[in-house]
């Protein structure tokens, strides 16, 4: 499931090989995907790319004039940059560039392809919270975030993309293990200690799986594999301190804890 470690490792590659060239062609398989009448997104979607930018889960790539194209990957997507006819014959989405490369997105799943304009790019932009890899993203800031939801659960805090952007179910998991803070936790319990145990933990994880190019559902564009490896998610015994790990429910959701670290 791409977070932020992925979508940062997709923004990494796309500015290596795409700012400076034009997209010429688009091509999509599922409109409703698309935030704009098809043709209108065809056409609005084509021109220079002059950067791109990572905003939590999504990547934005900023197009020579009006708009930016914002990519997500949603639950599940396969992504590379190829020769135009390599691209996977059912792909998701295809942009091909003037130099005869294409990218693609495949079999994804509750992903989408936006066309932003430059009107509309503040609304879209404050739709996320702050950025954890940011510098403001300080233990101070935190323990403002985590004072202002008292009541609310500590995964379910770092989830709220509106609050913090880009952390989803399995990195939530993997900060809280990291940080020793069990996830069904109020806010309002947890110490100054706990909160900047917490900010660190964040920078650390997400600092770390964006170094390894995310986890092994990722894979860059010359065919790595992503090499972080989730200590607790997903895993019935835990691969920092070998002892089991159970999956517990609350609030309607799901996390996965180490019964040493975080019992």
């Amino acid at each position: 499931m791409p977070e932020l470690p992925e979508a940062e490792t997709l923004a990494l590659e796309l500015r290596r090989t795409v700012v400076g060239k034009r997209i010429v062609e688009v091509r999509f398989r599922e409109p409703k995907a698309l935030n704009l009448p098809p043709d209108e997104f065809v056409q609005k979607a084509k021109g220079r790319v002059e950067k791109v930018q990572r905003r939590a889960k999504a990547v934005a790539l900023f197009l020579e004039g009006d708009g930016s194209l914002w990519l997500h990957m949603g639950l599940r997507s396969d992504v590379g940059k190829v020769p135009r006819n390599e691209v996977p014959p059912k792909a998701f989405l295809t942009l091909v560039f003037d130099d005869g490369s294409a990218f693609y997105m495949d079999k994804t799943f509750m992903g989408y392809a936006h066309f932003v304009s430059k009107e509309e790019l503040p609304v879209r932009w404050a739709e996320s919270g702050i950025d954890p890899l940011d510098e403001a993203f300080t233990p101070g800031k935190l323990k403002e975030i985590v004072a202002s939801k008292p009541s609310q659960a500590i995964k379910s805090l770092l989830m709220d993309q509106s609050i913090i952007g880009g952390i989803g179910n399995i990195y939530s998991d993997e900060v809280l293990h990291a940080a020793g803070i069990y996830p069904a936790r109020k806010c309002s319990t947890l110490s100054d200690e706990e909160v900047k145990r917490l900010q660190r933990a964040i920078r650390e994880i997400l600092t770390s799986a964006v170094d390894q190019g995310g986890g092994p559902e990722m894979r860059d564009f010359r065919g790595k594999v992503g090499g972080y490896k989730e200590a607790v998610h997903g895993r019935e015994v835990c691969l920092e301190h070998d002892s089991p790990v159970k999956k517990i429910s609350f609030g309607g959701r799901t996390a996965y804890v180490c019964e040493k670290a975080q019992g």
